[in-house]
């Protein structure tokens, strides 16, 4: 009776021990969400830069937009919405020139200014990258279907005379991946500080 007895005990041993060994290996083996999201991620990327041919080279997607960003030293890369699939890098130049007479001609030559809770940097830099969107559609070199890669941003200033807990600002994506920055009030390219890119907390394309 002991011998019978002790058969299915050490059998039940068995299989509960083979069930945590082989069924532990199955989760550890099994994709995460995350995992599973980039690969699809990947995959669209992939897709699309096939269907661009050889000007796939000269774009950024979804993958190389948040690249860049995290390369800049940007920390959160959560509060951020991209809201196209391929965007072309703009240049320093067109910044500086066609864009920012644009910009000058649609919003400030009719006497927009800041007024406090009126008009304030959230809505310049809106307006701001919608005209970019817009006159990128006339600019040299431009590859169709393309967003121009130049959005708006929060930081929070460290200048003190500024008074300001969060500023409003654009920013542009260029062909080697770095970072610009852009105040469209001034129509100017500005420099922020390595504190002041970190304390990004929302940015947009």
């Amino acid at each position: 009776m002991k011998e019978f007895a002790y058969i299915p005990l050490g059998a039940a041993a068995f299989a509960i021990l083979f069930t945590l060994i082989f069924g532990c290996s199955k989760q550890e083996t099994a994709k995460s969400e995350h995992e599973v999201a980039m690969e699809a991620s990947d995959k669209a990327d992939a897709d699309l830069r096939a269907s661009f041919g050889r000007d796939a080279d000269k774009l950024l997607f979804r993958q190389g937009v948040q690249h860049a960003i995290a390369k800049a030293g940007v920390r959160d890369l959560l509060h951020a919405h991209i809201s196209h699939d391929v965007y072309q890098p703009v240049e320093k130049s067109w910044v500086d020139g066609a864009y920012s007479v644009e910009l000058n001609r649609i919003i400030f030559d009719s006497g927009a200014a800041w007024r406090g809770g009126a008009l304030n940097c959230e809505d310049f830099s809106l307006g701001a990258t919608f005209v970019a969107k817009a006159a990128h559609l006339s600019a040299p070199g431009r590859i169709r279907d393309a967003s121009p890669a130049f959005g708006f941003l929060y930081y929070k200033p460290e200048d003190p005379a500024a008074n300001k807990m969060a500023h409003a600002i654009n920013f542009g994506i260029l062909s080697d991946g770095s970072l610009i920055f852009y105040e469209p009030q001034s129509r100017q390219r500005v420099r922020l500080s390595d504190a002041e890119v970190a304390s990004i907390y929302f940015w947009e394309l």
